[in-house]
């Protein structure tokens, strides 16, 4: 059992849908290399279906808490909801918006959200492992 214990390593193994989190990881990855694949002609439904998938995620997080400490919960909740702002983003470089002025704005919205949740995990990381 020491071989898997990694898998479950900081998850409430007490409860049964903390031990799903795993599961979880894994469907949204692969549901996102199936979007990316198989739903070229289609890029509104892909943003939809990510939109979806952060929120139903957001409410696993919320309802079930998965990890035993409250910082890991509030952490991976963090960045569940950057993911869904820089989702939001993806509306503004679809073919619905023409003017490249946002576009260029937009990107650089982006690279702000990015850096500030990088800079909130590193954060959390040094401020943890002390």
């Amino acid at each position: 059992m020491k071989s898997v214990s990694a898998l479950f390593e900081d998850l409430n193994v007490k409860s049964r849908g903390a031990l799903l989190f795993n599961a979880f990881f894994i469907v949204r990855r692969l549901l996102f290399v199936f979007i990316c694949i198989f739903m070229k002609e289609w890029p509104f439904l892909q943003i939809i279906i990510l939109f979806y998938q952060c929120l139903l995620m957001l409410i696993y997080l919320g309802s079930v808490k998965p990890f035993i400490h409250s910082y890991m919960n509030n952490l991976e909740k963090f960045n569940e909801i950057t993911i869904l702002a820089v989702s939001y983003h993806l509306l503004v470089f679809s073919d619905y918006v023409e003017s490249l002025e946002i576009k260029f704005y937009c990107g650089y919205s982006i690279i702000a959200l990015t850096c500030f949740n990088i800079f909130i995990n590193m954060a959390a990381i040094i401020y943890f492992s002390l």
